[in-house]
């Protein structure tokens, strides 16, 4: 079978490795889409991982770095219950071999189930829309409460969604890019700004009482900071120190909450995200911008860096 691999630092290519074979308690899987994890995957293509956040061996693992897919369970070990050939199921990284590969093994308990007729390239993204879940559990009740989204690629776009969902008497999305501010409209933000136009910054202070912070990029974190009247959920993760201006944050007792990605019970969170997508509650599928092949990789990596794309998901 065919998977892709890492080889080095910038360096990338399709490679043949023999197929996996499930253990008792597993399931093997035709991947139908694996979706590419922007910033986490840049970061391994081009070795740019601080050693104390994440230490890399080169090659990679075939596979390695996809975390996100769905597909169709091809065979099943011999202690598998309650799943079939030929079902559907949504995957992350947990429980077996990276997704960027004609097929995979998973641990039976960590595939979910989809409905005959699921969407599964818009599947494959109910891995991070489960990390952004975890975020809104760390931010607690936010019926009534105004809601700022700091960065809209895909992530943020489902933090509106969420926010939404979750009863905030108002959403803000903040992003410098037209078409994600245009579409987190679609998706439900009551408005939208561009925090780099002149004077914007200045205008945002206190602007909500949660924000949600998406970018991953350390000076819209710090602003983060100053929109906020009571909590900042940070979920982009950025290698670039921060900087603290600890006079904002003692005047209004700001609360500082990390979401480090499916949090303490990481299946659970990802089963209540693929109810959310089955139900229609979430629209995932408005979020992806490209379909590209396992060979494409590097092209889908350059896109996402550039903007050209939102969320790219590859068709191995």
């Amino acid at each position: 079978m065919r998977a892709l691999q890492v080889i080095a630092p910038g360096r990338c290519e399709v490679v043949d490795v023999p197929p996996p074979e499930p253990e008792a308690t597993q399931v093997l899987i035709r991947v139908r889409a694996s979706a590419i994890c922007t910033q986490h995957e840049l970061k391994i293509f081009h070795g740019r991982y601080a050693p104390d956040m994440w230490k890399i061996d080169y090659p990679c693992e075939p596979g390695f770095p996809g975390h996100e897919g769905a597909g169709e369970i091809i065979a099943l070990g011999r202690e598998v219950d309650g799943l079939s050939i030929g079902q559907l199921v949504a995957f992350t990284g947990i429980g077996g071999s990276g997704t960027h590969a004609e097929i995979i093994v998973r641990d039976a308990g960590a595939v979910v189930p989809l409905p005959e007729n699921a969407d599964l390239v818009a599947a494959a993204l109910c891995e991070p829309a489960a990390c952004v879940l975890h975020a809104f559990d760390l931010a607690g009740p936010l019926a009534g409460r105004d809601v700022a989204v700091v960065g809209l690629g895909p992530t943020g776009l489902v933090a509106v969604q969420l926010a939404r969902l979750a009863g905030a008497s108002s959403v803000l999305g903040l992003d410098p890019v037209p078409a994600r501010r245009e579409l987190a409209e679609k998706l439900g933000a009551d408005r939208v700004l561009d925090p780099t136009a002149p004077g914007a910054a200045s205008g945002l202070d206190l602007a909500a009482d949660v924000v949600i912070e998406c970018s991953g990029n350390a000076h819209s974190i710090e602003q983060s900071f100053r929109i906020a009247r009571h909590l900042v959920v940070i979920f982009g993760v950025t290698s670039e120190p921060i900087q603290v201006n600890q006079a904002v944050w003692f005047h209004r007792e700001l609360e500082i909450r990390n979401a480090k990605i499916l949090g303490p019970d990481p299946m659970a969170t990802f089963r209540r995200a693929v109810d959310l997508f089955t139900a229609g509650e979430l629209d995932l599928a408005c979020l992806v911008s490209h379909c590209l092949p396992l060979e494409s990789y590097r092209d889908a990596l350059s896109m996402l860096a550039d903007r050209q794309a939102l969320k790219v998901v590859l068709l191995p």
